[in-house]
């Protein structure tokens, strides 16, 4: 999953940050997906799939997306590879550019609508996991309360990222538009 991830990145494809300027006059990366590229991705979900109202590409790249950081979380191996920063911009492009105003979006079937949040919230819920499986590690290795400073890192960063935005940001009304949806009206299979 890794190298996959890594030629994909070569690409230009997925989202990608932008250096962030700091006072000192270097560059870091943000997390907060005002310093990012859509990557071809981005162009297009804009340029061509909204237009036409069909979303093939954007489901396949989420399902990508999802199954990515599956593997680069817990790989076979039982040993988790660090996410790659990258990854911070592909988070932050989901929630702003797809999750934000999925619901908004023209649709030739409606069912794909539903499929897009899923898959948005199947990534969520990736990030999370990883999140929690990163704390209980730490908390197993020191006998120190668990902190923010313990846990920091490029998990707990985007985790932090995503609870905020879902509970706090523009994307809360997204969360609840998805959790009104009727159960049997999802169905992710076909």
């Amino acid at each position: 999953a890794h190298q996959v991830w890594l030629n994909l990145q070569q690409t230009g494809f997925l989202p990608h940050p932008t250096p962030m300027p700091t006072l000192d006059g270097s560059a870091m990366p943000s997390v907060d997906g005002r310093h990012m590229a859509s990557g071809h991705l981005g162009q297009l979900l804009s340029d061509v799939e909204r237009s036409q109202g069909h979303y093939p590409i954007t489901l396949a790249s989420l399902n990508l997306l999802q199954h990515l950081m599956k593997g680069l979380c817990s790989p076979i191996t039982g040993q988790s590879w660090p996410i790659p920063p990258d990854w911070a911009a592909c988070l932050a492009f989901v929630v702003h550019e797809v999750f934000m105003d999925f619901c908004k979006w023209r649709y030739r079937n409606p069912d794909i609508c539903n499929k897009i949040g899923f898959f948005a919230l199947s990534i969520f819920e990736v990030v999370l996991k990883q999140s929690q499986s990163s704390q209980a590690q730490s908390a197993a290795t020191t006998a120190d309360k668990l902190t923010p400073a313990a846990t920091s890192g490029s998990a707990f960063s985007l985790s932090q990222f995503l609870v905020q935005s879902l509970l706090y940001g523009e994307a809360s009304v997204a969360l609840l538009n998805l959790l009104s949806i009727d159960i049997d009206a999802l169905d992710v299979d076909s």
